[in-house]
């Protein structure tokens, strides 16, 4: 029993956890395929994460969702998104009551002898924890889907600087080239004077000059560094949002 490995995942989209033991040497595209059993989300668009924002590698066996040296029945929580939905479904539906306390919910008034009223505020206090505990997860499992949002705009941030330095010295090669080509245009057009001529050169000049000019219209990038600036100004402001910090003080404030 102290070797087994269970991994949880909450199902971002509805709130509930499902529980799988892992078997030896298994594969995370196995995992995923109970997952996809369990939850009714495809393979291909569940995205795991891990509280880091980390996503799951598809080359490591599904063991990496089990951290070593952490004990607790929810340490080696996964996080489970649908990437084919940009709005989830809710409200969630929130953990029931029970008998005893939904009845003094109903009516407050009424007056129940001390041991049983015990009984009641013990399950009301077991029922608070459980909700804290159920919003405190979904708190970071959106943390962990904010932390993996910025590891893309970093990404992006810095593709898109290759790609403004690729183009950079794609547009001085370009020029290069253009004044190559002029430079030979001008020497073949004083050869012609002499009679010595090629049409098939001529030609391929031509055509070489024809291409450089293409290759100009796709270096012309202002519209994708617009576009990428915009996505990253609207990623800085969701990460300036009180929803994408540590929820922890305030769930304990509660």
């Amino acid at each position: 029993v102290l070797f087994l490995q269970i991994v949880h995942i909450l199902n971002m989209t509805s709130a509930k956890i499902v529980s799988f033991l892992l078997h030896p040497e298994e594969s995370l595209h196995s995992l995923q395929n109970r997952i996809e059993f369990e939850t009714g989300i495809s393979t291909g668009n569940q995205e795991l994460l891990l509280e880091t924002g980390i996503c799951l590698d598809p080359r490591k066996p599904a063991s990496q969702c089990v951290i070593d040296g952490v004990r607790g029945w929810d340490s080696y929580m996964v996080y489970l998104f649908d990437k084919s939905k940009t709005v989830y479904d809710g409200p969630f539906a929130s953990r029931s009551l029970s008998d005893c306390v939904n009845y003094i919910v109903q009516d407050s008034k009424i007056q129940l002898p001390i041991p049983q009223l015990r009984k009641v505020w013990a399950e009301a206090v077991h029922y608070v924890i459980g909700l804290k505990e159920d919003y405190s997860r979904l708190f970071q499992g959106q943390r962990a889907a904010m932390l993996s949002l910025l590891r893309y705009n970093a990404n992006l941030i810095k593709m898109k600087n290759n790609m403004v330095s690729a183009s950079q010295q794609l547009k001085a090669k370009l020029e290069f080239f253009h004044q190559s080509i002029r430079l030979d245009l001008e020497r073949y057009s004083d050869q012609m004077a002499y009679g010595i001529s090629s049409e098939k050169m001529l030609k391929a000049w031509k055509e070489m000059e024809e291409k450089a000019s293409q290759c100009a219209q796709a270096e012309d990038i202002g519209y994708l560094d617009e576009q990428i600036m915009a996505l990253h100004t609207e990623i800085v402001e969701l990460q300036k949002s009180p929803y994408a910090r540590r929820q922890g003080e305030v769930m304990e404030s509660l």
